[in-house]
């Protein structure tokens, strides 16, 4: 065995390694998914808010997640003449139920 044999295996076993972290923490932790749901939905209530023309203020997003259910809780400055329900968020929803694990997906507004 030559020396230069020796380095691409160790090379090709510290990826393999790598690889095999990576996939185990996304399976374990699963933030991915989460993240990306509480992205859409912070982009969609921004827009919301700017197309009403309104100085509401969204304050902070919960997550708590159960087997495949995600229920979201928006905390909200002011806000309560929008309106915000979940038809509004209707595309935002059935995209994350498409591209994430979740089958269902709950959105409550508590406003203060």
């Amino acid at each position: 065995m030559n020396k230069g044999q020796t380095s691409i295996e160790i090379v090709v076993f510290i990826a393999v390694v790598l690889i095999i972290s990576v996939v185990f923490a996304n399976l374990m932790f699963d933030t991915t998914d989460s993240t990306k749901s509480i992205a859409k939905l912070k982009l969609r209530t921004l827009d919301l808010i700017t197309l009403s023309d309104s100085n509401a203020m969204l304050l902070k997003i919960e997550i708590l997640k159960e087997d495949a259910n995600l229920d979201l809780l928006l905390y909200m400055k002011g806000g309560a003449n929008l309106g915000l329900s979940d038809s509004n968020y209707s595309d935002v929803i059935s995209n994350i139920l498409d591209t994430t694990y979740y089958k269902n997906v709950n959105l409550t507004f508590t406003y203060s």
